[in-house]
């Protein structure tokens, strides 16, 4: 997987591409640490917050390119990772939450 950090901006994400033979990749936001942006080898392009939790990495995913803008998907990424530093694991509580409604 690649990891590339640069400002996602409308254009950045569209010109984003998954490199060739990799499953998928991910970009960096400059501005926003732990913001990114996660690039299929089909194209598809997902708006993720990732973290740490129990000593392990998390990532969530805000939503899909499309359907959010990079700024909107910016200001929720701030929600999930002020969350997070508030010490909950967002990942565990969405499993939870998806358990509950069984």
């Amino acid at each position: 997987m690649s990891s590339k950090a640069f400002t996602l901006s409308q254009s950045t994400v569209e010109g984003a591409t998954c490199p060739p033979g990799r499953k998928d990749a991910l970009f960096f936001d400059q501005k926003l640490r732990g913001f990114g942006l996660r690039v299929t080898r089909h194209g598809g392009k997902v708006f993720i917050a990732q973290y740490r939790a129990g000593g392990k990495v998390r990532r969530v995913v805000i939503g899909a390119f499309g359907a959010l803008t990079p700024a909107e998907a910016r200001n929720r990424a701030k929600v999930y990772l002020g969350a997070a530093a508030e010490g909950r694991d967002l990942d565990a509580e969405k499993k939870a939450k998806v358990v509950a409604t069984k």
